[in-house]
């Protein structure tokens, strides 16, 4: 099991980088270079894709972590199992239940141009907007310090004859 670790830290790096690539590189670019309502309706189209990708990778190393980190027991260990917990909760909601409300709210929605008139659907957008851009820069955080303690949890390497 000690060989599935470098795993470990592959997941967590494609989690990292991509919550950075979709967070500070797709995201600002296509609201840059597209109109508002449009740039809007493209990121609506891969956010689904993108909380489950986030989902689906703290999954997996949270089974990798499981089976290959060396148990020291010490707060190395017991942070990255926090973290994984937390990481897990948070992209959970995000998938089961953030994401399908900011979905229903959005429907009500008739414009997000800058000229549109505030509605209170969409006053509950943006505040639901603000808190999925707080989760996701959560679970960036938590990926990061994750990927940071993966050396300190890895299995010690056995010497061969």
């Amino acid at each position: 099991m000690r060989r599935l670790y470098p795993l470990y830290s592959l997941v967590l790096a494609l989690l990292v980088g991509g919550n950075v690539l979709y967070t500070f590189l797709a995201t600002p670019v296509v609201f840059a270079h597209f109109e508002r309502d449009l740039a809007g309706r493209v990121v609506a189209a891969m956010m689904p894709y993108y909380f489950r990708y986030d989902l689906a990778l703290i999954l997996v190393a949270a089974v990798l972590f499981r089976v290959a980190a060396e148990r020291r027991g010490d707060r190395a260990y017991w942070g990255s199992v926090a973290l994984l917990s937390a990481g897990a909760v948070v992209a959970l909601a995000v998938v089961s239940w953030l994401y399908p409300a900011m979905v229903e709210v959005r429907a009500g929605v008739s414009s997000f141009a800058a000229d549109a008139p505030v509605t209170e659907a969409r006053l509950a957008f943006r505040r639901l907007h603000g808190l999925s851009s707080a989760l996701n820069l959560l679970l960036l955080g938590v990926g990061t310090a994750l990927l940071l303690l993966a050396p300190t949890n890895a299995p010690a390497q056995t010497k061969s004859p």
